[in-house]
């Protein structure tokens, strides 16, 4: 029984810790638009149901190449328009090639839309129902908080107060082996 139980305890304590060094890489990725960025990927927690994509659902949106995006095209973009930061969710009405790495693309709502602004298509996302609530949680001030900060207090304290066991055991063998001679 005491093995089950420290078992379950490592695998506890493994979870948390991968929890806490995911939560931490999200944090600190945030890009201008306060949207988790890591490397060619974007980290989206919808906020209200968007055609494919539900409330709280996590979207992983791959960032595509310019010449990727066609007419037609559903894509996600930072609306710089909004004095917030905003991410919006749009069709492309029309192209307009600038150079190699740059083009214009003309959205629904014939709002002209700068490539450096695309996240990426919705063909190349990939949605998790309810894990953007979940990462709501964790990557609130609150729940940062509780949920890694505290845990990693507690095996801190855990681990001083290991320490601190062993010193006491080591001097009182100590003390034993000095009273023997």
């Amino acid at each position: 029984m005491k093995k089950v139980l420290k078992i379950v305890g490592w695998s506890l304590l493994a979870i948390i810790i991968a929890v806490d060094i995911f939560v931490t890489v999200y944090l600190l990725n945030f890009n201008n638009f306060a949207v988790s960025q890591i490397g060619k990927y974007t980290f989206l927690v919808i906020d209200e149901k968007v055609a494919d994509f539900d409330k709280n659902d996590l979207v992983i949106v791959k960032k595509n190449d310019n010449k990727e995006i066609e007419v037609g095209d559903y894509i996600f973009f930072y609306d710089v328009k909004s004095k917030e930061n905003v991410v919006n969710y749009g069709k492309v009405n029309s192209v307009f090639e600038v150079n190699e790495k740059e083009s214009t693309f003309t959205m629904s709502d014939n709002l002209p839309l700068s490539s450096q602004y695309v996240i990426g298509k919705s063909e190349t996302a990939s949605s998790f129902a309810y894990l953007g609530l979940l990462l709501s949680v964790l990557s609130s001030q609150w729940g940062f908080l509780f949920l890694v900060i505290f845990p990693i207090l507690i095996l801190f304290l855990y681990q001083i107060n290991i320490f601190i066991a062993e010193l006491q055991a080591e001097k009182k063998q100590s003390k034993n082996k000095k009273e023997k001679e």
